[in-house]
């Protein structure tokens, strides 16, 4: 399947639960990355009484575009 440039926390989460094994560990790592400009992280709006949506990681384009 690859590398895919966009995906979800929860997606990530699940995936790296070895290394990662509480949400809030990963959302720090994830900080980290945002903050130097490999990723961006968009949290979704909330829509009614239900659960938000998990928020999309964006990976940047050139860094996406080597995986390929």
């Amino acid at each position: 399947m690859g590398r895919p440039a966009a995906f979800t926390v929860r997606e990530a989460h699940q995936a790296l639960k070895g290394t990662f094994p509480r949400v809030k560990e990963l959302r720090d790592a994830l900080v980290v990355l945002e903050e130097h400009w490999y990723l961006e992280v968009v949290t979704a709006r909330k829509e009614g009484s239900e659960r938000p949506p998990s928020p999309t990681v964006t990976v940047r384009p050139d860094i996406a575009e080597g995986w390929r």
